[in-house]
């Protein structure tokens, strides 16, 4: 019936679940610091609007702090981008997998989980709340949110910076 051992399919299977155990937890893995370092950026952007309120204008500190800001938001987007070159590795590494064991068990029109070119039907009013973009996808998302929040740690830099109030001078 199959063309391949009996031990070779069940390695091939193992093989399989083991990538997609590997997807599923990074997936974890890559929420969780997402989720870490935009309430890290909050925290830090909370503070500076805090000063700003409180002492009716940045202080001399406030651009140091925004400093902060931009720095934490190019770590997140340093994470964001690799969490997402990590995703397609092993998404790809599932679906060769997948497409492999069918072909070997001779499945006709198997297709694997998370197929982004699968159309579905649907009514047009659906795309009102269903709807997907491949260049702002959720898991693209890991990268470009940081790279907005870089965006706007420059502008708080820049505006910190020509606004703070003069330190005392002397005593």
């Amino acid at each position: 019936m199959l063309d391949l051992p009996k031990e070779r399919l069940e390695f091939q299977k193992k093989d399989y679940e083991l990538k997609i155990g590997y997807l599923t937890n990074h997936f974890t893995r890559m929420w969780n610091r997402f989720n870490f370092f935009l309430v890290l950026q909050a925290g830090i952007s909370a503070a500076l609007w805090v000063w700003l309120k409180d002492k009716g204008g940045f202080i001399p500190q406030a651009p140091a702090l925004a400093c902060v800001g931009l720095v934490s938001a190019f770590v997140w987007y340093a994470f964001g981008a690799q969490d997402r070159h990590l995703v397609e590795i092993y998404r790809t590494q599932v679906r060769t997998a997948g497409e492999e064991i069918a072909g070997q068990i001779k499945l006709m029109n198997y297709v694997s989980v998370g197929r982004e070119d699968t159309v579905i039907a649907q009514p047009w009013y659906h795309w009102l709340y269903q709807w997907r973009s491949n260049l702002f996808s959720p898991t693209k998302l890991a990268a470009w949110f940081p790279l907005l929040a870089m965006a706007y740690w420059v502008y708080m830099v820049i505006l910190t910076a020509s606004t703070a109030i003069p330190a005392p001078v002397g005593k």
